[in-house]
């Protein structure tokens, strides 16, 4: 069923991250920084030394109840593997009213193969070159 809502895109903002920063970090400080309360990631391109995304997975089953959720330690790439392409970056992020940063980001990226993989960002995703994002305030 989908979902309508009045939102409007105001201020758009282009960051561009470097080797070694945090990409999951660096966009959340950037929205802080720049008073996004609540921000649709548009678009992310770049490249990757380091990646750690949460895959959702089968939790649990109890009789025809099946739950699915995200493990506690996220899954990494990186390191000896190679580099990695960033081919997207999409997802929110929402301050409620008492402050607190909320976000649902998620990743696609391919190996030095060609292979693409993604998952829900964690931190300890690192940029390898550069990130180049851009977000876009929910207004």
């Amino acid at each position: 069923m989908p979902a309508i809502m009045n939102h409007k895109i105001g201020r758009l903002l282009a960051i561009r991250l470097g080797p070694g920063e945090d990409l999951l970090r660096g966009i959340l400080e950037s929205c802080q920084k720049y008073d996004f309360q609540n921000a649709a990631l548009l678009s992310g391109i770049g490249s990757l030394k380091e990646v750690r995304i949460f895959n959702e997975c089968l939790m649990s089953t109890t009789g025809e109840e099946i739950v699915y959720g995200y493990d506690q330690e996220p899954r990494a790439w990186g390191g000896r593997q190679g580099v990695m392409e960033l081919c997207s970056v999409k997802g929110t992020v929402y301050t409620s009213p008492n402050g607190k940063s909320t976000h649902d980001l998620h990743v696609a990226f391919s190996n030095s193969a060609g292979t693409v993989l993604g998952g829900r960002l964690a931190e300890g995703s690192l940029v390898n070159l550069t990130a180049e994002i851009v977000i876009g305030e929910l207004l």
